[in-house]
């Protein structure tokens, strides 16, 4: 059951519109601060959401978004530490209870925003302490590579945070409901097509990539030696005939191929909907892990042949998968070109 945002109509993330960028964070940056518990509902929405009537628009750090403000408050915050740039919440403020509906929380939406200090957007969540986005999963927001961070799984079905990438900061967005606020967002400034360090793109869809250790000889990367078409990727370095990227589990590798042979501007979603339903195709058993990397400890009992189970999110070639009634976990979809699990048939 979800709550209303009855009157928010619009918001446009604008990369041009903050002040100066804070220095880089360092390993002591906490990341996005801890995230509101979504609190229950006692009744069902209405099935539909009315417009507001008299909405006012404002722009905050870069965030544009247009509200009605008899419903929604729009308040400034005290950021809690000098690597957050701003802060900043919107709150409903009106009864949020449809008729016969009993103790309801208003819907919210906190914003935060920080610079990512010329690091790529995977990169930086991966220097967040403590690790609350270890297990964040690929997303899109505005047409454009986005993180979300895992809330109850398939318990609630919903996610508890976005990480969005907005010119050379990082806006994270957490609130409820969240999915329709994220589906309202667009970036009036989106990335500049072209290939350059620290932008994500995707690999040229009509075939598969090799990953090597060095630009020239060497081996293969063992972690993950073939790239599929359309994997999302990082560019950490471009050269004439080669372009070093790294995958959103954090492995890094060299393509060989000209950038504009081996690269396009990301477009198509993850190939495994959220909360779609997958089978093992392998032959063998998959062991569950606690984090996409073949290092990982393992988690559960492993996935057997012909096991089905829910894809809660995707990493690069990993599944956050939640088996029916076992532990969750990530588990490898493919590798190198074979594929462990599949979409399931409906």
């Amino acid at each position: 059951m979800r709550h209303p945002i009855w009157c928010l109509v619009a918001l446009t993330l604008c990369a041009a519109c903050g002040p100066a960028a804070a220095p880089p964070p360092t390993a002591t940056d906490t990341g996005a601060t801890p995230l509101a518990t979504p609190a229950p509902v006692a009744a069902d929405p209405p099935t539909s959401l009315p417009t507001a009537p008299s909405a006012t628009s404002m722009i905050w750090h870069g965030l544009r978004m247009r509200y009605d403000p008899q419903q929604y408050q729009f308040a400034e915050l005290a950021p809690p530490d000098s690597l957050m740039r701003a802060a900043a919440s919107l709150t409903q403020i009106v009864n949020p209870c449809p008729p016969q509906g009993a103790d309801c929380s208003p819907s919210y939406v906190y914003l935060r925003l920080y610079s990512r200090g010329g690091l790529d957007l995977w990169e930086w969540l991966a220097q967040q302490r403590p690790a609350i986005w270890s297990n964040f999963v690929e997303a899109q927001v505005a047409g454009q590579p986005a993180a979300t961070l895992i809330g109850d799984g398939i318990t609630s079905g919903i996610y508890t945070a976005y990480a969005v990438p907005v010119g050379p900061d990082i806006a994270i967005v957490n609130g409820v409901p969240l999915d329709d606020f994220i589906a309202a967002l667009e970036l009036d400034h989106p990335p500049a097509p072209g290939l350059a360090p620290g932008q994500i793109a995707a690999t040229a869809p009509d075939q598969e990539w090799e990953l090597w250790a060095d630009q020239s000889g060497g081996a293969r990367v063992e972690e993950r030696p073939r790239l599929y078409g359309g994997s999302l990727v990082s560019i950490v370095e471009l050269a004439a005939r080669a372009v070093r990227v790294r995958t959103p589990e954090g492995v890094a590798g060299w393509i060989r191929a000209a950038p504009a042979d081996a690269l396009i501007q990301p477009a198509a979603p993850a190939r495994f909907a959220r909360l779609s339903r997958a089978q093992v195709v392998h032959a063998n058993a998959i062991p569950l892990r606690a984090e996409p990397r073949s290092a990982a400890p393992t988690v559960g009992v492993p996935l057997e042949p012909g096991q089905a189970v829910t894809v809660v999110g995707m990493r690069g070639d990993w599944l956050y998968v939640q088996p029916d009634g076992a532990q969750i976990g990530w588990a490898r979809w493919r590798y190198d070109r074979a594929r462990y699990i599949d979409s399931a048939a409906p």
